[in-house]
Order: C-alpha cells, then sequence, then structure tokens
C-alpha cells in the first residue's frame, strides 16, 4: 500500500507548527526529521492543474505521458514526498500509512489533490481572528502588510478553504478547544479521518506546544494561563484597527463562534440573525436547484462561478461582463481584497489564484445574502451591444485563440476539439452570422447577450455602470466599497479600439443581425437602436 499525504493546513500564526509536530508522534505518519512548509507541494498542485485541465494544450500533454495516471500519481506522490523529507517515504516501516506537509490548498487545488490522492487527509486549524491578527502584527514575516491586509488575510485563508467543514476526509481544529482538551480534540481528528486513535498528538501537545504563545517546554496548565488573557490585545488596539477589524473580520467570528471581545455575545443579536430577517421568511438555505434556477438557459453553474466575484468582508456581488472593461474592474477590486495575493497574480482572470472568493466557496446563508439581503451591493457593467460585439471579435477571433476554435467549429461543422488550425481567417460578418445562430446556452461569454451574462433579470443590482462612463460610475463604486481609498482604472491592455472601426466592420445587414440578436440587451439598457441614423426602408 502506498503512503498517502496528510496536510495540515491553516493560516500562519493559528498554531498550524504544533498540530503537525504532534501528528507526526502518530503511530501510523512516517516522522520528518524537519517540520516546516511545504511551497514546492502547492506551486507543483498548481502546475499540474494547468498542466493536465486549464492548458489549451492539455490533450497534447496527456497523450505524451508515458504512465497511466495510477503511475503518474504514485510517481508525483513520491517526488512531492522525498522533497518535504528528504528520503523515500516508501521505503520506511510499511506500516506507516501517510507521510505528512503542511500545506494550504484553495478549492481548485484541493479538488485536484483529491483526485490525485485517493486516501489524502486534511486537518485544518483555526483560531481566533484576532489572536492571528495580533499575533501577525508583532511577527516580522508580516512586516510588509498593513493592518487592514493582516485582516483580510485571515479572511481570505477561510474562504479560500470552506471545502474542508463539509468535505469527509477533512477534520477541523479550533485552537482555542485544542488548548483546552487536546485529547478530546484528537480523538474527534481520528474518528472523523479514519485513523486509528493513538494518544502520542495530544501527549506531545499536553507537554511541548511551541508557538509564540508558549514557551518551547511550557507545560500544558501554564499554556491555559496563558490563553486566558491571550484577547487582552484588544484593548491596545487603536480604534482605527478595532474598527477595521469588525468590518472585515466580524462576520467570520460570529460564523465559527468565536469569543468577541468587542461583543456580549449572549446579549446581542448576532449578524446571522439579522441579516436573516432580510431574508425571504420560508428558508435561508440555498441549495443547488435555487441555483440551477438562477442560471438555466443561461450559462452552466461553473460559468456563474467563474463570473460572480463576491466579496463578504466589503459586501458586494460583482457579476463580471466581458468585453466591458472586466481586466481593469478585477484588478482593482482584488487590491482591495488582498494586495499581497493581487500584486502575486499575472492574470486578474486566473480565478483560482484570485482572493475575491467564487460564489461556490459561500456557506449557503451567504450565497443567499449575495443574491437577495440589502447588506449586499451588487453591480455589474454594459456596453454598446455593436461595439461589445465588435471589441470581442477583435480579440478573440481576429486572432488565433481558443475561443475561435468555437466558430471554426460551427463554420466546419465538426466538433470543436477536432478545429486544429487557428490561423484560418474568419470575416466579421461570418462571425456574426454564427453568433447569431447560437443558443444563448452555447455561446461564450465574450459575446453572449448581457442581458443573459449578468442575469439582469434574476440579479437585483444596485447599480449597473456603463462603460461609455466607465470612469466616473466606477469611481461611485469605488467610494461605495471603499472610500476613494483607491484610485482610477488602469488602461486595459485587452483594449482593441472597437468604438473607433464600427464603420470599418458594419454594413446595414449585419447591423440588422445583431440588433435582431441583442435586442433584449439594446432595451434593457438603454442604447441607440441605429449606428448610422436610420436604415433604409
Amino acid at each position: 500500500m502506498h503512503k498517502s499525504p496528510l496536510l495540515i493546513s491553516g493560516i500562519g500564526r493559528s498554531g498550524t507548527s504544533a498540530v503537525i509536530s504532534a501528528m507526526s508522534k502518530h503511530k501510523s505518519v512516517v516522522e520528518p526529521s524537519r517540520v516546516g512548509e511545504a511551497p514546492f507541494f502547492n506551486h507543483f498542485i498548481r502546475f499540474l492543474i494547468d498542466y493536465e485541465d486549464e492548458s489549451p494544450h492539455k490533450e497534447y500533454h496527456h497523450k505524451n505521458y508515458q504512465l497511466d495516471k495510477a503511475g503518474r500519481d504514485q510517481v508525483f506522490s513520491r517526488l512531492l514526498s522525498q522533497v518535504q523529507y528528504g528520503f523515500d517515504v516508501e521505503e520506511c516501516d510499511q506500516g506507516k500509512e501517510f507521510w505528512i506537509a503542511k500545506v494550504s490548498l484553495n478549492n481548485s487545488s484541493y479538488a485536484k489533490c483529491c483526485e490525485m490522492f485517493e486516501s489524502l487527509r486534511i486537518i485544518y486549524v483555526i483560531r481566533n481572528g484576532v489572536e492571528v491578527v495580533n499575533s501577525a502584527k508583532s511577527f516580522s514575516g508580516f512586516k510588509e502588510l498593513s493592518f487592514e491586509q493582516l485582516c483580510r488575510r485571515w479572511v481570505g485563508n477561510i474562504e479560500d478553504c470552506r471545502y474542508v467543514h463539509s468535505a469527509a476526509n477533512c477534520a477541523v481544529i479550533k485552537h482555542n478547544e485544542l488548548v483546552q482538551d487536546p485529547h478530546s480534540v484528537f480523538e474527534n481528528v481520528f474518528d472523523s479521518l479514519r485513523m486509528e486513535r493513538d494518544t502520542g498528538p495530544a501527549e506531545f501537545i499536553s507537554s511541548t506546544l511551541f508557538n509564540s504563545s508558549f514557551n518551547e517546554s511550557g507545560s500544558m496548565e501554564s499554556a491555559r494561563l496563558v490563553f486566558k488573557d491571550r484577547l487582552a490585545c484588544w484593548e491596545e488596539w487603536s480604534e482605527a484597527e478595532k474598527e477595521t477589524f469588525i468590518r472585515i473580520c466580524d462576520p467570520h467570528m460570529q460564523e465559527f463562534d468565536f469569543r468577541r471581545p468587542y461583543s456580549n455575545i449572549s446579549s446581542s443579536v448576532t449578524s446571522s440573525q439579522a441579516h436573516a430577517e432580510d431574508l425571504p421568511s420560508n428558508s435561508i438555505n440555498f441549495t443547488k436547484k435555487d441555483l440551477l434556477d438562477l442560471v438555466e438557459g443561461r450559462m452552466t453553474i461553473p460559468q456563474f462561478d467563474y463570473h460572480a466575484n463576491t466579496s463578504i468582508s466589503r459586501g458586494y456581488l460583482f457579476m463580471e461582463n466581458p468585453k466591458v472593461a472586466s481586466t481593469s474592474t478585477l484588478k482593482v477590486l482584488q487590491q482591495m481584497e488582498d494586495p499581497v495575493k493581487a500584486d502575486r497574480m499575472a492574470n486578474p482572470h486566473a480565478r483560482n489564484d484570485s482572493p475575491i472568493p467564487r460564489f461556490s466557496s459561500l456557506s449557503s446563508e451567504y450565497k443567499r445574502r449575495m443574491l437577495e439581503s440589502d447588506d449586499i451591493y451588487r453591480f455589474t457593467f454594459v456596453r454598446d451591444p455593436y461595439t461589445r460585439l465588435l471589441s470581442a471579435y477583435l480579440s478573440k477571433i481576429a486572432r488565433p485563440l481558443r475561443p475561435k476554435a468555437e466558430i471554426l467549429a460551427v463554420i466546419h461543422d465538426k466538433p470543436r476539439e477536432e478545429v486544429t488550425d487557428l490561423d484560418q481567417y474568419v470575416s466579421f460578418g461570418d462571425f456574426v452570422k454564427v453568433v447569431c445562430s447560437q443558443e444563448t446556452i452555447d455561446m461564450n461569454n465574450h459575446w453572449k447577450p448581457q442581458v443573459d451574462q449578468i442575469l439582469f433579470d434574476k440579479i437585483k443590482y444596485d447599480f449597473i455602470g456603463k462603460f461609455e462612463s466607465l470612469d466616473d460610475d466606477f469611481a461611485k463604486i469605488v467610494h461605495r466599497l471603499s472610500g476613494d481609498q483607491y484610485g482610477q482604472l488602469e488602461q486595459s491592455k485587452n483594449k482593441t479600439g472597437s468604438n473607433s472601426k464600427l464603420a470599418e466592420y458594419y454594413s446595414p445587414a449585419i447591423e440588422a443581425m445583431v440588433f435582431e440578436r441583442y435586442e433584449a440587451d439594446f432595451n434593457a439598457f438603454d442604447y441607440k437602436r441605429y449606428l448610422f441614423g436610420s436604415l433604409a426602408a
């Protein structure tokens, strides 16, 4: 039997180092000589997602593998464990089932790891946000982050790891409960993960907790005394810091029932109760059927999940509308959410790397709130259908890019995967004929009617900005979300100059086809019917 990874996950300063050291003492785990982070693991998984799942050349990559999937997974596991341990764990005692690493996976990385490792186990450590933020404030590793960024870092990690609360191969440890009763906590972990019970991890925690909260050889009793006043730091924070923490972190503090030094929980109404009053009285749950009803006939659920950008900390839902300054808008929103993550992104549309949570990562209640509650600010942008369609052609069809294969497949009546020559010329007229013949559900999001792309009749928007007044409209949104903390939109690298090229590409016949197919957009967003004055009768 091959050894499987046991991943210890959680934000830095939450106690992950203590838990990985403790779990290394479990009888079924190969104990490493040195405990530490495993950045190679995360980067390798992200590489595999791109190489095997998202690359336009993924079929070619799979074709050239010399090992079947089972063989590849075995080699990859062996590689990752050997990088982490410095030796081949498969040659260790065969009674050992797991090798261990300190890794936090986001939703897509988790799905890839489950695909690779049949017996994967994850322990996620979650800690009171006040403690995590305060500890990070005085830790040199985070000195470049502002207080607000530290708050968003805590929230972002929770959102990235939502899957741990429902997945069968995951167990959650609350840091305060671990300190109070490590034996009970680990027994619950072993039962949840279907691992043999072992007293070694709890005994280690009881005698040798070593993170910043304890002395290296501190006893459990002294540890409890230290934690008794762990939230006293709240009184040392400035009023601005307190306000920032409550604004960003309080929904999550309440959701996970953490002790809040700024509120008497027993005598106050929780935010979830308050927000529930804004929702339909029949239920605050949001089911898959609700989601299907939302997108039916317009787009697939994965497409909605890709384009719906949600922020609990800033309280908004932004529905991305391709070819309407979406790249520039996402850059600013990602900076608002987490500047550190945003600065690392080469492509704002790399959804799996974005600090803005996916809709699918939210709890059922928050999904409902995003769509219906009055405390959420819902916004999007639209554009003149004539210029938007031309922009889509110039950026996606006039060049040999993947969306062009969709058009060529229709023109040549063949499956998309059989279209390999993307250098074939497609005129704007032929492009328009194809898209105007497509059903909405089959259309690429870059040329899907905007009423369908933004689910105009399903989502109650607070603000719909226009591309034609982009700077002014976006300034209103920035003011609403951040009080003018962030600047204007950057010039998009994807700009096509379609506004100045209308006469070059549009004829009366093409104009008529576009109007007929996109008439709902013209009516909903008050755009003019005629490009060059009334057409001849």
